[in-house]
Formats: C-alpha cells, sequence, structure tokens
C-alpha cells in the first residue's frame, strides 16, 4: 500500500472534490 502520508493526501484530495 501506499504510504500513510500520500493516502491522507489522496483522500483530501477527492474530498475537496
Amino acid at each position: 500500500m501506499l504510504s500513510p502520508r500520500i493516502t491522507i493526501l489522496l483522500l483530501g484530495f477527492l474530498m475537496l472534490h
């Protein structure tokens, strides 16, 4: 899996959109 930081960034990006 991706690193925790990357996962959080991806989730945040999806939430913004």
